[in-house]
C-alpha cells in the first residue's frame, strides 16, 4: 500500500448513475471524488460518474496528474510507476 488513508464515504445518490458503482469500488471512488481526482461529468443540471465507461488516455492522464499533485502537496516521498499500454 501507499500508506494513504482512503476511508471516506460520500452520498453516491448525488450522481444520476451513482447506483452503478460496484460495492468493491465505492471506498476508492469516494476517496477519489473527495480528493478531486475523479469529478464525473455534468449534463444540464445532472451529474454523472460514468462508472462503467471506458477511460480514455486523456482522462487517465488527468487522474494521474491530480493524484501526483495530491501526493506532492503532502510532501510525501512516495514513488509510483505508471505504465500505459496502447
Amino acid at each position: 500500500t501507499l500508506g494513504i488513508d482512503t476511508t471516506t464515504t460520500i452520498d453516491f445518490s448525488r450522481f444520476e448513475d451513482g447506483y452503478l458503482v460496484d460495492a468493491y469500488a465505492k471506498e476508492a471512488m469516494a476517496w477519489c471524488i473527495e480528493n478531486k481526482i475523479i469529478s464525473g461529468s455534468e449534463i444540464g443540471s445532472k451529474r454523472y460518474l460514468n462508472p462503467r465507461k471506458h477511460t480514455i488516455r486523456a482522462e487517465a492522464a488527468k487522474m494521474f496528474s491530480m493524484f501526483d499533485e495530491l501526493i506532492n502537496s503532502n510532501n510525501s516521498s512516495i514513488i509510483y510507476i505508471i505504465i500505459f499500454y496502447s
